[in-house]
């Protein structure tokens, strides 16, 4: 027998596609995949809501950096001494600096650019 007959006997026992069929898989064996997807369905929804959590306090952080430049708090009156709430309050802070307060509802519409197509203008 040729090695890669050998090796294709070999692949056709592991995957079930052999003369033989699929081989029995003991009760050790399937529990340990259950094991197996148990614990990796554990850990991939521990570390995704841990992930939300961070998103989570970054928007928050990020979003009271805007409302509080946009109601003329300075820059220097961060609510947090350090960290990443610091450093994401003072983004928020910083990009509220340079946008106007979108949330007057009296404002007036501001469009992307002067030059804009005729057919761009909505009524």
């Amino acid at each position: 027998m040729t090695a890669s007959v050998r090796l294709l006997t070999i692949v056709d026992y592991m995957t079930g596609t052999g003369r033989g069929g699929p081989p029995d898989t003991s009760a050790l064996v399937r529990a340990a995949e259950w094991l197996g997807r148990t614990l990796g369905d554990w850990r991939r929804r521990r570390a995704g809501s841990r992930d939300d959590k961070f998103i989570r306090v970054w928007k928050r952080a990020w979003t009271a950096g805007c409302e509080s430049r946009w109601n003329g708090l300075t820059r220097q009156e961060v609510p947090h001494k350090q960290g990443p709430e610091h450093d994401t309050w003072l983004a928020g802070w910083l990009w509220a600096d340079t946008q106007p307060d979108r949330r007057d509802p009296n404002r007036a519409q501001s469009f992307a650019h002067p030059r804009r197509r005729a057919i761009d203008h909505t009524e």
